[in-house]
């Protein structure tokens, strides 16, 4: 028998939608940024399968250890229109990891600050 929502289903389901919406929103980053956030993260082995857990379940074990932490979080971790997040922060795909490190690191104190 299909699943039929009901109306506080609905109402949950666009009150998510709109909260995806606005955290996109307010996100530090261009349009340009996003999108490359979103293409990076679909290419991404590790979130593909993060995404993938988040919606039928984690593995009682998994043998990535970065699953296992993805895992101990996921309540509060979401796909935002493509985006994975934790608490507002945007998960960086494998691929964008370092240039988002160097970036961080311009607006710091330097490497070493940054690395502690």
């Amino acid at each position: 028998m299909p699943y039929t929502p009901t109306s506080r289903d609905l109402v949950m389901s666009a009150d998510i939608d709109v909260r995806i919406q606005s955290l996109l929103y307010e996100l530090p980053a261009s349009n340009r940024k996003i999108d490359e956030f979103r293409a990076e993260t679909a290419a991404c082995p590790e979130l593909s399968l993060l995404r993938q857990y988040l919606r039928e379940g984690f593995p009682v074990k998994s043998l990535s250890w970065q699953i296992t932490a993805y895992g101990k979080i996921a309540p509060d971790i979401i796909d935002a229109d493509g985006i994975s997040v934790h608490n507002d922060r945007i998960i960086v795909p494998l691929s964008m990891r370092e240039s988002m490190l160097r970036l961080v690191r311009e607006g710091h104190l330097g490497v070493e600050k940054t690395n502690e």
